[in-house]
């Protein structure tokens, strides 16, 4: 009989992982209220979860009547409710699926009976309600490091001391988080008085996880497989799978100006609109360098997406039209997520790759090999050179530089830059580089002066000659940042 008990807890106990076993929870149980369901899910299955207050879901929210989204099984399932009658859909589940093997994005719908008499839970499998906004070839909407708009937690994953957010965050803690069905899920405010948050960058508690951030992680590793999906059904994958291989350190990739500057001006926009949005406006003013994460790695998913016929909105998580949303915590999550993998997938396609592989060849003699098949591909199927300027032109975004040293970028940073490392594509990281001794006129700063007006071999750029007022305007950018470093 003991044994009987202790393999009934243990079943009960097991965690949810997929629609089809939420499903087949809540029939079993019978739970005609998402709160009644909520009580009855394991602890293990509602100890991971965010808030947003200003949801453009289907689902209303308010600052102390969140939409909750709890993600499971590293973000394969995620489903979300919200917390008063009052609220539009309130007596709906909404849920996400990642279906691994086919490396596809659900939707669905669970309705509750919610009090209505004779009424019973509808299952609305794949709902096409929900592909207005996540596209006929479905996946998550949800915000790049560090911003969430609208959601607790917005600036950083964290809530920041003196501000609208957090003061409203306590006070859904206090008169509505412990109760209902908020008070069901599995807090844990030995870790944090806010949590799942901690206050500010403080790490004088027992963990310093964000949420929001964690659940962006989850989000791009999984639309990661979905974007290779894509790939791998383009007519063109079988043309240029050497090519796109040649992207792991065999081939040196250069992006033209004109395509770093169009993936600047978009990114730029897509930040301002973020902005917008943003309700809780702590530290916006001064987050210039966000929109500039990472643009030689945009530009090769760029690249790619053209060459295999896809959208580079695809890459991204943001609602917005031309979202360059990529960011994370770790990186952009074209270089961390989506090409590792890619290039796994292209050498579990290709015999002729794992047998290259296998010959446990030198890299240079590796790449030679890689290389040489590479231009035999582009020989018989040439890609065609694209008019950046007045592809982004179309999207009615310009090229012209946003900064006058963003012409500087692509010889001094990235993974293959030509010249000395030094980070032009950050101005807070510049900033400081400048004030760096050691350079035979003294400071980084004072050999940029010299350099630019030097009619010598050491001049800079090497590739162009700057006019006056050219020379005038980088001048006078650098002055800015040298001369007030704080």
């Amino acid at each position: 009989m003991i044994w009987f008990l202790i393999f009934m807890g243990v079943a009960q106990a097991t965690p949810i992982s997929s629609f089809a076993d939420l499903q087949k929870f809540i029939q079993k149980g019978e739970y005609k209220t998402i709160e009644s369901f909520l009580e009855a899910l394991p602890a293990e299955s509602k100890k991971h979860f965010t808030f947003v207050y200003q949801s453009r879901s289907l689902h209303g929210s308010s600052a102390l009547n969140p939409r909750a989204l709890v993600y499971l099984n590293r973000g394969k399932l995620v489903f979300s409710f919200n917390g008063s009658p009052e609220q539009k859909n309130f007596d709906k589940l909404e849920v996400m699926e990642f279906d691994q093997k086919e490396s596809r994005f659900r939707f669905h719908e669970i309705v509750f009976p919610e009090g209505r008499l004779g009424a019973k839970h509808e299952f609305n499998l794949n709902d096409s309600k929900c592909l207005h906004c996540h596209r006929q070839d479905p996946r998550p909407i949800w915000d790049s490091y560090d911003l969430w708009p609208g959601v607790y937690g917005s600036t950083d994953g964290k809530m920041q001391k003196g501000t609208w957010e957090l003061k409203k965050y306590q006070e859904f803690l206090n008169k509505n988080a412990k109760t209902g069905r908020y008070g069901n899920l599995h807090w844990d405010f030995s870790k944090s008085p806010v949590y799942p948050f901690v206050v500010s960058r403080k790490l004088n508690y027992k963990f310093n996880s964000s949420p929001n951030e964690e659940l962006g992680l989850f989000i791009s590793l999984n639309n990661a497989d979905r974007i290779i999906r894509l790939i791998r059904q383009s007519p063109n994958y079988e043309k240029y799978k050497f090519w796109l291989f040649s992207f792991r350190g065999c081939f040196k990739f250069r992006p033209t100006e004109e395509l770093l500057s169009g993936i600047r001006s978009a990114s730029a926009r897509g930040f301002k609109v973020r902005l917008a949005r943003h309700f809780d406006q702590y530290n916006t003013t001064n987050r210039k360098g966000f929109e500039r994460f990472y643009p030689e790695e945009i530009a090769k998913a760029e690249v790619i997406s053209q060459a295999f016929g896809i959208s580079l909105e695809e890459w991204a998580s943001g609602l917005e039209a031309n979202s360059y949303s990529f960011e994370s915590a770790a990186g952009s999550s074209v270089e961390s997520y989506v090409l590792p993998k890619l290039f796994e997938a292209v050498v579990d396609d290709t015999p002729e790759l794992q047998a290259l592989k296998k010959q446990k060849l030198s890299p240079a003699k590796f790449c030679e090999s890689i290389n040489k098949r590479r231009e035999e591909e582009l020989k018989a199927n040439p890609l065609a050179t694209d008019d950046w300027k007045s592809y982004y032109a179309q999207k009615g975004l310009s090229v012209e530089a946003t900064r006058p040293i963003d012409r500087c970028v692509s010889c001094h940073t990235g993974d293959h830059h030509a010249g000395p490392t030094i980070p032009f594509d950050s101005d807070s990281q510049l900033r400081v580089a400048l004030q760096k001794g050691g350079y035979p006129r003294g400071t980084l700063y004072q050999e940029m002066k010299y350099r630019l007006k030097s009619k010598g071999a050491d001049r800079m750029p090497l590739n162009e000659i700057l006019s006056a007022a050219e020379i005038s305007k980088i001048e006078t950018y650098l002055a800015n940042l040298a001369e007030r470093p704080y």
